[in-house]
């Protein structure tokens, strides 16, 4: 490599007496000697090896001394002789500016074409500073006149000028990237990737016509307008096409500090050594320095000839390890390691940005072993000459497989990695949301809760997410029959039936008891409904329609329609459409309504005549209208925030005021008439004085305009509903918030109270009617009398839950009306455990010392079957094997009792544990069984010798509960280090260790389907773990006293959970209909069905767009090659489609049916309740 460079020296003098060598002399001899040239040229690797032992030698003098000479601009030529002086440049048809670059040879100015009136980059240069720097510019012209890229920099013009040549470019007003790299560290890793992806491009398109630049670095890229990148300077090109005319330049050309190790040793070029260029400029842009740092180009040259520069990702730590792998592959030594092309490189830096898998990936052990062969390839052939054909044909294609199969393994393995990376990201996505909308909720956002939930991604959806939607939705039962919005409804006053008008052009009557819906009392042909009132004593029922018509129906105490009158000569609901504007006296004769911006007036109901209107009434339309529980005042409110009350008989004004500026949306008297509560768009509720208008109170809480309110028969609540979707429930007279009802996705129109104020019954433009018990709660509390719950359980079938307390009692209840069904009385001491026959029709329970009886009970009858007495020690802990014919039991000396569950004898008996034992299970097969103690050790015994199988460590304290999941894959522990460990029992392996509560671990199980593991602790708490991460899931609501207990449900659903405060708490978490849900958008969906023959969902909206859907993912897709009519059941049916609101929905039909028949059971409960 050196003396590729050096060409010349006293080689013999030199290699006799190297140290008295007079270096300078010896420089002097170089420009002229030939002989020393040829000498040193078949001797190279000789002179290398010698500079490697002693780089401080004279050999290493020589090489500085010749740098320096070059650098300076020494060796043939001139010497360092100072140039003449350059004269005054004038160029035919160009005015020339600022010089912005110079050289020995040359000068480059900005100047301005006068024909065409373009700026350019003039590049003048002498000839007589040399031929060889004439041949450059010429050579850089026919280069440049042959390349056409964007990326590479254009020549406009070139000619001849009194001293030598001239060449106008493309003028690049941001100068070069060397510039830019001067003021700034590394580059942003996506900008610097789109400029060397773009200057490859270009440097492929000359490799395409037979040009390697050899010299590309960042002063040879000059950043155009528009940022654009263009490649320059090509003079000292290599040339393979003879159609361009010139000859290839020097043997050694370009920059040492990216330069290619071939030209760093003067070895034959191609177009991978501008890829090394490449990656060196990628690299400096990425990391903020050149690949070598060396103190002069001499060392510089050293290094790219043998040293590989440190990793990317090493000098700038924040770098992707893909763009640090693209950069290395760029600058392997080995030409063949690099890319092919630049192309190739162009295109795996696309990859990078586009956030795709790149090539870039560390040599194999199959690609080492071919990269020896072709270096070493004189002992390779000797190799292969040993061998036969066939047996070379064989291995070449056994190296071949494996090198594919390893390249399919690193491709499978990087997409299982990104889709578990993917899945994992969902999922703690996912996890987020839940949590989030838990706290939301717990703290007062509920409608930000919802929106969260409905987020969640379908297939991440677990209890957790169930549990949370039921706690927003549990007090509610959702009524759909209606096609349109829902405006109003009206309930009858014996609280049985109900009314209710839509935009569909009906009022339909429902039974309230049941939800069932049992007729139609009215139909317009599609004439929109906008509200529906009953009189006190429901005899008339009236229903106001947008055509300006209230439709006045006699009521008899069946709810059947007797006779009708229509006012339709001057009764009017407002042009608008919205707002209460319609109301009864009680004894239902008179008919108060808004008379088309003329305040209200008075009908008789019988005749529809009117009877008087009332006078001064501020201008503007009437938004509202309510009647005192007296029938003898009558209230409207108005769109410019007014309310006028008058004395109905009379028409005698009693007062008027101007709330605010905000229209009053609603009225409504409180059950003792002293009070007018009003609602408005200014987003709140004004209580005001009935008798005089004075404020008295304000109810702030909703985030838009208040459309409806309504008052509790007994006068202590007050309900709400609003265009922010919620309805919300007020103490009457303090103003207190007590409650915030969410179901409604769109409006809630119309609010209105039961007789028996347990049940509120609401309407609104997501097309639903809702009936809710705003006194529910979802987690219901069994009245327990207050003793320490030991251990619960629930039966089997879920149907009974099962407690044991510190007050000898144990109780059976009815898991879902939290009714107690049997107190059994017969132990002397606490129950310490209890345990269901597999079957459920027995029940196990162990007490504490004096009592050591084992005592079964038939659970449903309330008996007990038999008691077994034992002298051993006290059990703690017990359990059924899974056939029911034996009880396993966990004693205080560390002994495991097995115990004949139909006859009570002891059938073994065997020291487990050092010291007392307290956990126990058995596995799903009844083969292993588990037991902890406080030695802090797990032990599995098989049942069928009573041998132990394994040993396992992993708690700092006592073991105090175990639990297999549903396979016996994995067991659960807790101990009273607080810690949850997840274990792989079989290969002694922990899956995962939990650490979140901050008290001893009391009991832990998993859901049926092991999805979820449930824990309880001395901390108060109760919470639900993902087993496989140990991420929490959920906290459930906290008991006031350590939680000693919880159980799931057989089906997953509940979760029960018991307390030292004698507290039971059962959690519900309904399974969710939905499969997914399709979004509308801003165009709502207006019709939804299946395509049975093309499998698929088919949804139009209101300008009968068609989108398809996949059923299975929810994605959208292409439209089916034939259609057919849409069907509302899926094929097998199992699936239905439903519109909500604005969105689609695919629903289980099988659970949308069960869950219909438990909101009439809900109904009825609800009904049947006293106040």
């Amino acid at each position: 490599m050196i003396f590729s460079v050096l060409k010349c020296v006293q080689a013999r003098d030199f290699l006799l007496h190297p140290d008295g060598a007079d270096i300078p002399h010896l420089m002097d001899h170089l420009v002229i000697c030939p002989t020393c040239q040829r000498f040193f040229s078949a001797n190279e690797p000789a002179f290398e090896r010698l500079l490697a032992q002693d780089p401080l030698g004279a050999l290493s003098d020589l090489a500085v001394e010749a740098f320096r000479r070059l650098e300076r601009g020494g060796g043939s030529g001139s010497g360092g002789l100072d140039a003449p002086p350059w004269p005054v440049v004038k160029i035919p048809g160009y005015a020339l500016g600022e010089q912005i670059g110079q050289t020995r040879s040359s000068r480059v100015f900005v100047a301005t074409q006068v024909s065409l009136d373009r700026p350019v980059a003039l590049k003048v240069v002498r000839i007589q500073d040399g031929w060889q720097n004439h041949q450059f510019v010429a050579r850089e012209a026919a280069v440049l006149a042959a390349l056409k890229h964007p990326n590479i920099l254009t020549i406009h013009e070139t000619g001849i000028w009194q001293q030598g040549i001239w060449l106008a470019l493309e003028y690049c007003p941001e100068g070069s990237l060397a510039g830019m790299l001067d003021l700034a560290g590394p580059w942003e890793p996506m900008k610097a990737t789109m400029l060397i992806r773009k200057i490859a491009m270009a440097a492929h398109c000359a490799h395409e016509l037979g040009i390697v630049h050899r010299d590309i670095k960042p002063a040879n890229i000059l950043i155009g307008s528009n940022d654009e990148p263009k490649l320059a300077d090509f003079g000292y090109a290599e040339n393979s096409s003879p159609d361009l005319g010139f000859e290839t330049p020097l043997d050694v050309v370009g920059t040492p500090a990216y330069m290619s190790p071939e030209q760093a040793q003067s070895r034959p070029l191609d177009r991978r050594s501008d890829v090394h260029a490449l990656g060196a400029v990628l690299y400096h842009l990425l990391t903020g320095r050149a690949p070598f740092r060396a103190c002069n180009n001499f060392e510089a040259m050293m290094l790219a000839a043998h040293t590989m520069p440190a990793h990317p990702c090493l000098v700038y730590p924040a770098l992707s390890r893909d763009l640090g792998e693209i950069c290395m592959k760029c600058l392997a030594k080995d030409p063949y390691g690099r890319y092919g092309t630049a192309k190739e490189l162009a295109l795996d830096l696309e990859r990078f940005m586009n956030g795709k898998e790149v090539r870039a990936y560390p040599l194999s052990s199959q690609e080492q072993a071919w990269r020896w062969v072709r270096r070493n390839k004189m002992v390779a052939g000797a190799i292969v000459a040993a061998l036969t054909l066939l047996v070379v044909s064989v291995f070449g294609f056994a190296i071949l497989s494996l090198w594919a199969m390893h390249e399919r393994h690193l491709a499978q393995e990087n997409e299982n990695r990104a889709l578990e990376q993917q899945s994992a990201a969902g999922s703690m996505a996912y996890l987020n949301k839940v949590q989030r909308a838990h706290f939301e909720w717990e703290y007062g956002s509920p409608r930000v809760a919802v929106d969260l939930l409905e987020s969640c991604a379908f297939q991440y959806r677990g209890w957790e997410h169930d549990f949370v939607t039921t706690r927003t939705r549990q007090n509610q039962v959702t009524l759909q029959g209606h096609a349109k919005d829902v405006n109003g409804v009206a309930i009858a006053p014996d609280g049985k039936s109900f009314v209710s008008a839509s935009d569909d052009g009906t009022a339909r009557l429902w039974d309230l008891t049941t939800g069932e819906e049992k007729g139609t009392l009215l139909d317009t042909g599609g004439i929109p409904l906008r509200g529906a009132v009953y009189s006190a004593d429901g005899s008339v029922l009236a229903v106001a329609g947008k055509n300006r018509l209230v439709h006045l129906r006699a009521i008899n105490k069946q709810q059947e329609v007797v006779s009708t009158v229509q006012t339709a000569f001057v009764a009017s609901v407002n042009s608008s459409g919205f707002g209460e504007t319609i109301a009864l006296t009680p004894d239902g004769a008179t008919l108060l309504c808004e008379v088309e911006h003329q305040g209200i007036g008075a009908w008789d109901t019988h005749t529809g005549l009117a009877l008087r209107q009332f006078p001064d009434w501020p201008q503007g339309v009437v938004r509202s209208v309510a009647v005192n529980p007296a029938g003898t005042w009558v209230a409207a409110g108005g769109g410019d925030g007014h309310v006028v009350v008058w004395e109905v008989a009379t028409g005698r004004k009693i007062w008027t005021i101007r709330i605010n500026e905000a229209a009053v949306r609603c009225l409504c008297f409180s059950a003792d008439g002293l009070t007018l509560f009003a609602g408005s768009d200014s987003n709140f509720i004004q209580a005001l004085g009935a008798g005089d208008g004075k404020l008295l109170r304000e109810f702030r809480g909703h985030q838009d305009s208040v459309a409806s309110v309504a008052v509790s028969a007994d006068g202590k609540l007050l309900a709400s509903g609003s265009d922010d979707n919620l309805i919300k429930i007020w103490e009457c007279a303090s103003g207190a918030l007590l409650e915030t009802l969410i179901g409604h996705s769109d409006t809630v129109r119309c609010v209105r109270f039961a007789s028996s104020g347990h049940r509120l019954v609401s309407c609104g433009w997501d097309d639903t009617i809702k009936v809710w018990n705003p006194r529910a709660s979802q987690q219901a509390r069994l009245p327990h009398p207050g003793s320490v719950i030991r251990c619960l359980n629930f039966s089997p079938d879920g149907k009974l839950l099962a407690t044991g307390a510190h007050d000898r009692l144990v109780r059976v209840w009815d898991s879902h009306s939290g009714r107690l069904l049997h107190a059994l009385a017969g132990h002397n001491d606490r129950v310490q455990a209890l345990a269901f026959h597999p079957g459920g029709e027995l029940l196990a329970t162990c007490s504490s010392r004096p009592d050591t009886t084992l005592r079964i009970w038939d659970p449903v009858a309330g008996t007990q079957k038999s008691i077994f007495e034992s002298e051993g020690p006290t059990v703690s802990k017990i359990c059924y094997s899974p056939d029911g014919k034996y009880i396993y039991g966990a004693c205080d000396g560390g002994r495991i009792l097995v115990i004949d569950a139909r006859s009570g004898a002891i059938v073994r008996s065997f020291q487990a544990h050092e010291e007392a034992s307290i956990g126990l299970a058995i596995s799903p097969d009844g083969r292993w069984l588990a037991s902890g103690g406080d030695d802090r050790l797990i032990h599995l015994w098989d049942t069928t010798d009573w041998s132990l199988a394994q040993s396992l460590r992993g708690h700092e304290s006592p073991v105090l509960c175990l639990a297999f999941n549903s396979d016996g894959s994995c067991l659960a522990s807790g101990g009273e280090d607080a810690r949850l460990v997840v274990w792989d029992w079989r290969h002694a392996r922990k899956v995962t260790t939990i650490r979140g509560h901050t008290g001893g671990i009391t009991s832990v199980q998993f859901s049926p389907d092991s999805r979820c593991l449930l824990s309880s602790s001395f901390d108060k708490t109760v919470r639900i773990w993902n087993p496989l991460n140990g991420d929490e899931f959920i906290t459930l609501p906290s008991h006031l006293t350590a939680s000693r207990c919880a159980s799931f449900s057989p089906d997953g659903k509940r979760v029960a959970s018991g307390s030292d405060e004698g507290a039971i708490h059962i959690h519900e978490a309904s399974s969710q209909m939905e499969s997914f849900r399709i979004r509308g958008g801003q165009s709502p969906f207006t019709q939804a069905g299946f395509l049975s023959s093309a499998d698929l969902i088919v949804t139009a909206n209101e300008v009968e767009e068609l989108s398809f859907w996949d059923p299975g993912t929810g994605r959208e897709v292409a439209a089916p090659a034939l259609m057919e009519d849409a069907m509302p059941d899926s094929e097998d049916g199992k699936w239905i489609v439903e519109r909500r609101g604005q969105d689609v929905v695919l629903v289980d039909k099988k659970l949308r049916n069960t869950r219909k028949a438990e909101d009439r059971n809900r109904l009825r409960e609800w009904a049947a309740r006293k106040d």
